[in-house]
């Protein structure tokens, strides 16, 4: 019985919600630029916080190709630069 009453105790929060959000709506008739008005953007947004509503689709792209060297040889170890001074050429070891 619990779990029925706070079902229905839920359904009609939410009514209410929505009712009070939509007559707060009706005061207004600014669009802010969707081309829609206060009630009608306002029930859009509420449906698709209950995912009701149709979202922006998701468009799905493969990755690009991964960047490799031209050939897969690797020089020889002890061959090419020197290894790094550890220190830094401002800082002398301390000794």
């Amino acid at each position: 019985m619990a779990a029925s009453g706070l079902t229905v105790t839920r359904l009609l929060a939410g009514c209410v919600l929505i009712g009070a959000a939509l007559i707060q709506a009706s005061c207004a008739r600014v669009t802010y630029g969707t081309g829609t008005g206060a009630a009608a953007q306002t029930l859009k947004d509420m449906t698709s916080v209950f995912g009701l509503g149709q979202g922006c689709p998701i468009i799905y792209q493969p990755r690009p190709d991964l960047v490799q060297p031209p050939t897969n040889e690797l020089p020889p170890p002890g061959t090419g630069a020197p290894p790094p001074d550890c220190y830094g050429p401002e800082q002398p070891p301390v000794l």
